[in-house]
């Protein structure tokens, strides 16, 4: 602040004002205290264990299959258990067994048999309730064209219902809206095929379409069903 300046405030500024006056200009002059940003918390560890718990609701651990398994299929079934069916041992090897899950106790039931050791395969759950176990890779890796029904309320082993037109793996399976299940694509064996088959199971019969020549191998592709398919 210059003289001139000060003179000038004199004249309007009593004497006993000046020290609140200097002390003013002071504050004001003086260079600001540089602020201190907030320290950033973690969130509590007990925190994060109740969101786990939230995210997982009731979990708890249950007991281990009888047989390790690979490539196999678990099925929902109407009574709320899960079937699972085939797959390959650690080896690689086709299994033949059948384990049932029970969601409410935690305990793996006792072992079905197939008659035709799979993996790679499907199965589809029936309106009926059965279920209907197609195709897949057999013993020495070979492709299997025999097709097993299982019947998940008696428990029975599954039996040989029939055989596909054309041995595959890794196709898909999809229930229609009528009933029947569409069965498309996967390998032969000897490559990628494009083949369909229908599944009718009150005449219990396969027919198979009209199969286009060989193409890029699609194994492993989803299929959906049309809500105006029949």
């Amino acid at each position: 602040m210059s003289r001139d300046s000060g003179f000038r405030l004199s004249h309007f500024v009593g004497i006993r004002s000046w020290p609140l006056l200097l002390a003013a200009l002071w504050i004001r002059c003086s260079p600001a205290a540089p602020r201190s940003e907030p320290v950033s918390k973690e969130r509590p560890p007990a925190r994060s264990v109740a969101t786990a718990q939230r995210l997982t609701g009731n979990s708890r651990s249950t007991r281990a299959m009888a047989v390790a398994r690979a490539q196999h299929t678990a099925t929902l079934l109407p009574t709320g258990k899960v079937l699972v069916t085939g797959g390959a041992d650690v080896n690689g090897n086709a299994l033949g067994s059948l384990e049932v899950f029970d969601a409410a106790t935690g305990v793996w039931g006792p072992l079905l048999t197939l008659n035709k050791a799979r993996s790679h395969h499907t199965v589809t759950l029936l309106p009926s309730g059965k279920l209907i176990i197609v195709g897949g890779r057999g013993t020495s890796g070979r492709v299997v064209s025999a097709v097993e029904h299982h019947d998940s309320a008696t428990g029975d082993r599954p039996y040989v219902s029939g055989n596909l037109n054309q041995a595959r793996s890794n196709h898909t399976a999809t229930l229609l809206p009528s009933g029947k299940v569409l069965v498309v694509g996967g390998g032969d064996g000897q490559g990628a095929t494009t083949s369909v088959e229908v599944h009718d199971p009150r005449a219990n019969t396969w027919t198979l379409s009209l199969a286009r020549p060989r193409g890029p191998r699609r194994p492993l592709f989803p299929a959906t069903p049309s809500p105006a398919a029949r």
